[in-house]
């Protein structure tokens, strides 16, 4: 008994399955049409979320690769107290060491001052503070007016 069956492909033959052992050429094995739409449709999400996970990936590496610390006026305050404020006062308006207010040094003379000290008359924190807590002073020193 032969039928035709829509979407039925014949075991074997042109365009056909592989026939299994408990196959025979005589019987029709019924297989879906194919709907490329839809698995178009699926390897498109997949395709976008894997993107979206390499991005989120290669922004983290990034940062983790530069490592940039940000420089904070609030860390920058507090970096000050705990090492400047004993010569400079709480207020920055100077104790044993001058006033911090308004000062017309540029960021990079600061800094160096902060670094290197002055023989006799400031401490270096070169080995005591990083680049970016100097930096963080710096910024803190430019708030005070």
């Amino acid at each position: 008994m032969n039928r035709t069956v829509p979407g039925a492909r014949p075991c074997g033959g042109k365009g056909g399955t592989s026939r299994s052992a408990s196959e025979s050429c005589g019987e029709l094995r019924l297989v879906p049409p194919r709907d490329t739409t839809a698995l178009r449709n699926q390897f498109m999400k997949k395709l976008i979320c894997a993107a979206a996970i390499l991005a989120a990936a290669s922004i983290t590496n990034a940062q983790m690769l530069t490592n940039a610390p940000v420089v904070s006026v609030k860390v920058g305050r507090a970096l000050f107290l705990k090492n400047c404020a004993h010569c400079h006062g709480a207020d920055a308006h100077g104790d044993d060491g001058p006033d911090l207010h308004d000062l017309d040094w540029t960021d990079k003379e600061i800094s160096d001052r902060i670094r290197k000290g002055k023989k006799g008359q400031m401490t270096s924190f070169a080995g005591k503070l990083k680049t970016t807590e100097i930096e963080s002073i710096v910024a803190y020193l430019r708030t005070l007016k």
